[in-house]
């Protein structure tokens, strides 16, 4: 579980540099803001890259060895990143950065379930927590390593770091491949594509990613807005952080209390909770200690929700893909990012405020998690058809 933890962390920290870095990445390189918001972008086009072939990746080659090609990856993209002596080049090198950590979260989901089934999900939300970790750090050192020793050095570190997790992680000698033929692969991705339940769950939840990404983009922007200064905006933006951090594991613990055998009742009520504190927020006031409470419930939900999901996903999975099916997951709430981001900001520029957009989250976030809610209920009544007449054959 704390190996899991520190995997995700460092892959976060690589994953999100560019985030702290951005006034000095643009300054570098003479580019506009959105030339910079190219590289969320190029991220996740990597990660959707990958996603397709992540299975045979975890699933066939283990756990620890996806672990080792992921940070290898991502060890060439920072390297890449350090020599660029251009943007195009340097965006580049966070397109390999993409494909290294769109390996990470399903091979350690996969290392996971393999360790602690069916007592998985608490070190689940322990492991996820490391997205914030990560993000956090990256936060505080990266620019001072910028400032004090020039643009290239943290690409420098981090380089380091991907090369020597990449050189020095090994696996559990008990794990084995299961290698397959690349028809055979694409054979079980269809498979995946036939899972109606897995399928309709993904395309409902990437709602929740458009909604934490819309959030980590213009929460310091919103704060502004509103009145407060920089400072206690990003104070704000910490507290929202913070929040993430507790809700990955608060939410994966509490479902083994209340649904351990439905955990997807657990997510539909993070978001019909999530999508209550985005209409709140869109009210939030000057009121420093108000708001920073409101910011850190908002974290817990609206982004705490991941690693109730990723174990929802990896229960979904039949045994020996989980790889493949956390992959594909993976893939389809990315649209909610790669989509949903850029028509947050058409809202923010066409009514001139944030609030609409924060209403616009709340009340598409309620009406799918209604809309999932009715369907899981649906196929739960249908299960318990099908045991009853399959426990009638039976006894017949």
């Amino acid at each position: 579980m704390f190996q899991s933890l520190l995997f995700i962390s460092v892959g976060n920290l690589i994953e999100t540099s560019y985030s702290p870095l951005d006034s000095i990445i643009k300054g570098h390189f003479l580019i506009d803001s959105a030339v910079v918001g190219l590289l969320t972008s190029v991220i996740f086009i990597g990660l959707a890259t990958v996603s397709p072939f992540v299975g045979y990746f975890v699933d066939h080659l283990g756990s620890f060895r996806a672990m080792k090609i992921a940070f290898f990856l991502m060890a060439i993209g920072s390297t890449v990143a350090t020599l660029s002596p251009n943007f195009l080049i340097f965006t580049s090198g966070f397109y390999a950065i993409g494909l290294g950590y769109g390996l990470l979260t399903p091979a350690t989901n996969n290392a996971v379930m393999n360790q602690y089934y069916p007592n998985h999900a608490t070190p689940m939300g322990i492991k996820q927590s490391g997205v914030p970790i990560g993000a956090s750090t990256a936060a505080i050192l990266l620019p001072l390593i910028s400032i004090r020793y020039g643009f290239f050095a943290p690409f420098i570190v981090l380089a380091v770091i991907a090369i020597l997790f990449s050189v020095f992680l090994r696996g559990e000698k008990h794990e084995l491949s299961n290698p397959t033929s690349f028809r055979e692969y694409i054979r079980e991705i269809r498979g995946v594509l036939k899972d109606r339940r897995f399928i309709i769950i993904n395309i409902l939840v990437a709602s929740m990613s458009w909604g934490q990404q819309s959030l980590l983009t213009y929460a310091v922007l919103y704060s502004r807005f509103i009145g407060f200064p920089l400072f206690t905006a990003e104070i704000l933006l910490a507290s929202i952080l913070v929040g993430s951090f507790f809700g990955r594991i608060f939410w994966a613990t509490l479902s083994n209390r209340i649904f351990k055998n439905r955990r997807i009742f657990s997510l539909i009520m993070v978001m019909f909770i999530s999508s209550l504190f985005f209409f709140i927020y869109s009210l939030m006031t000057l009121n420093f200690y108000v708001a920073i409470v409101l910011s850190f419930l908002l974290g817990l939900t609206a982004i705490g929700w991941n690693g109730i999901y990723i174990t929802v996903i990896s229960e979904i999975a039949p045994k020996g893909k989980i790889g493949l099916y956390s992959g594909m997951g993976l893939l389809i709430i990315s649209s909610g990012t790669i989509l949903g981001t850029p028509f947050s900001g058409y809202i923010d520029d066409l009514t001139g405020e944030f609030y609409s957009l924060w209403q616009a989250l709340a009340l598409g976030i309620f009406i799918v998690s209604i809309i999932l809610l009715i369907f899981s209920l649906t196929s739960l009544k249908n299960e318990k058809i099908g045991d009853k007449i399959k426990g009638n054959t039976q006894v017949s």
